[in-house]
């Protein structure tokens, strides 16, 4: 959440006066994922040190199948900033919850996971909640209106909740790589 927050914060505090990013916007998704990868190699080093042991096999096809969900957290990291410059930085926050939808719909469609009817009711008010909160504008139309931005948020969802259900059925497979350290799938993902 914090993470989630401050870069959305530090986004919008980025901007240029006409509404522009001083850097390409491409480059800050990379250097998470870079931080990323390099914390989870200072926890796996940890954990050798500490004598713990966990698999380490690498496996070229299972290394690329990394590859699909790491590309759709690429695009919905990419698309914050678009959104934010076409909606705002407050409608992304709200908007963005609506991953949670598309999550929960995707984990039904790819994992057969079923939810109850008090979690569709849930994720039903979320949406309509988020909905809600864009139909009247704030102080000064503070809320803008874009369609582009639209497609974006339904864009970041869907690539967020496909990144986030194909990573799960990744960590949860029955494969040989399957014991592999949390930390190693994890390099994996981030390269």
């Amino acid at each position: 959440f914090c993470f989630t927050v401050g870069a959305t914060l530090f986004a919008e505090a980025s901007k240029s006066e006409d509404g522009s990013y001083p850097y390409t916007s491409f480059v800050i998704p990379c250097t998470a994922e870079a931080l990323k990868f390099c914390t989870s190699t200072v926890l796996l080093a940890i954990s050798i040190v500490r004598g713990q042991t966990w698999g380490l096999t690498f496996e070229p096809v299972e290394f690329a199948s990394f590859a699909l969900p790491a590309l759709c957290y690429f695009v919905s990291n990419n698309c914050m900033f678009y959104i934010i410059k076409e909606l705002g930085p407050a409608t992304f926050q709200i908007t963005n919850n609506l991953k949670v939808l598309a999550t929960g719909v995707m984990m039904r469609v790819f994992l057969g996971r079923k939810l109850s009817w008090l979690q569709w009711k849930a994720l039903t008010l979320l949406v309509l909640g988020s909905a809600v909160t864009q139909l009247q504008p704030g102080k000064s139309g503070e809320v803008k209106n874009s369609a582009f931005g639209g497609i974006l948020v339904v864009v970041n969802a869907f690539a967020s909740g496909a990144g986030g259900v194909i990573s799960e059925k990744l960590l949860k497979r029955t494969s040989s790589t399957a014991s592999d350290s949390i930390h190693w799938q994890n390099m994996q993902l981030y390269f």
